[in-house]
């Protein structure tokens, strides 16, 4: 769990990141009126979602390959823009999966019909209660973990880890839960009704139905409030539904790379950190070092900042010799401030880097540095555990291979949908 200067340190590098690509940007525009050349604007990579094929479902066409154009959430803020009325939009990890897909291939997608709401008091009760909720859980998260913090004076990546499994926090987590699935269970019930037959029209164009609202067994695979089916059909007939949706039955709908809703079982809640009061390795590495006898094992290291923090714009500024005013007003910043500027930047804003994280290991143990996640992975064995769990900055150290069988049971129900012979009977 990220600890709350996390997430904000997080956010300041998006931040400067986004302000200095419109400010490059506007140079850009500036220049060209006065009939300068500009300099190109700096790209930055996104890493390609590479589709996954899985077996169909039985019932199916044996020689359908479904598949999924995302391993995770989806959900309407990756569409790059609303379709009007009658136009069908699409996000940016099912456009991606159409260009690598095969022609063949049946990409599966969540169809989520653009609705017009009407005022509906009960919808707005349940999302009250939903959004009651989420502060009730933030708020007896901060207070415990800062009382922790308080009387410990350990890091509040340590603290937030420890709370999340006390159970008083599971039980708020149970209740903001149950109020979600309430809420999604009335929003999804409003946006079917009187989609139907859009279902029947990509039916009848070929389209596979693999779940929708209506199976009991899968309402919780639909994102909740955006989706009332998941449906498959070849790269064609999808571009083909997109550039007719105008002329066809006036379809206005956004298609979504498929996504997981499903709350993992307890066990696999990554959310959940199971830390025992006097240790800082969690119940699952534990339970790794008692059956290898304490061997070496591939290990998550998990940092938290203990002591004053220096804003990492100091070092960015100095990097570039200016100060903040200077930088800031600056009207002709070269490309090579600008890159210098984040570079430093991104480096001081994670203190898990090589000049921190390399002083705690000996030679051989590192894996991966893992800064945007906070952590680091590394083959330890338990006496080695047990001696970095001496250092304050070190939150708690988990077992990697637990966090892998999260990850399987977060993609266990794409398998389940397409080759479960009962799947939504």
């Amino acid at each position: 769990m990220k600890g709350y200067d996390e997430m904000f340190r997080d956010v300041l590098v998006r931040r400067d990141e986004e302000v200095i690509k419109i400010r490059k940007r506007c140079k850009v525009l500036i220049g060209a009126a006065c009939g300068v050349v500009a300099c190109a604007l700096a790209v930055f990579a996104i890493p390609k979602l590479s589709a996954k094929k899985i077996s169909p479902k039985a019932s199916l066409d044996p020689s359908i390959i479904i598949v999924w154009s995302s391993p995770s959430y989806s959900d309407l803020s990756n569409v790059e823009s609303e379709p009007l009325m009658g136009k069908i939009g699409m996000d940016s990890r099912l456009k991606e999966a159409l260009e690598a897909a095969s022609p063949d291939d049946y990409l599966a997608f969540v169809y989520s019909p653009k609705v017009e709401y009407k005022v509906d008091q009960h919808l707005q009760e349940l999302y009250e209660k939903c959004h009651s909720a989420e502060i009730s859980l933030g708020e007896l998260q901060r207070s415990l973990a800062e009382k922790l913090i308080k009387e410990n004076g350990i890091s509040d990546t340590e603290a937030n880890a420890r709370v999340s499994s006390y159970p008083e926090v599971l039980e708020a987590k149970k209740e903001l839960n149950e109020n979600r699935k309430a809420y999604a269970a009335y929003s999804n019930r409003i946006t079917y009704s009187g989609h139907e037959d859009k279902l029947d029209l990509l039916k009848e164009k070929g389209f596979v139905i693999l779940c929708t609202y209506e199976d009991e067994r899968y309402k919780e695979y639909l994102r909740w409030g955006s989706g009332i089916a998941v449906c498959a059909g070849t790269p064609d007939m999808i571009r083909d539904l997109v550039d007719k949706s105008l002329e066809e039955n006036n379809i206005s709908a956004f298609l979504l790379g498929t996504s997981i809703i499903r709350h993992a079982p307890e066990e696999y809640d990554q959310s959940i950190v199971h830390l025992q009061e006097d240790t800082k390795l969690t119940d699952e590495l534990r339970a790794e070092y008692a059956e290898n006898g304490g061997a070496p094992v591939k290990v998550v290291v998990k940092m938290g900042w203990v002591g004053e923090w220096t804003d990492p714009h100091v070092y960015a500024y100095a990097s570039v010799g200016m100060t903040e005013k200077q930088f800031t007003e600056s009207n002709d910043l070269t490309d090579a401030q600008v890159e210098k500027y984040l570079e430093t930047l991104r480096y001081y804003t994670y203190w898990v880097r090589p000049d921190t994280v390399e002083p705690l290991l000996e030679d051989g143990e590192l894996v991966e540095i893992r800064s945007h996640m906070w952590d680091f992975v590394a083959e330890l064995s338990y006496e080695r555990a047990m001696e970095l769990c001496e250092n304050k900055k070190v939150a708690y150290i988990t077992s990697f291979s637990y966090l892998e069988k999260c990850r399987e049971w977060e993609g266990a129900i794409y398998s389940v949908i397409a080759t479960d012979e009962s799947a939504g009977s």
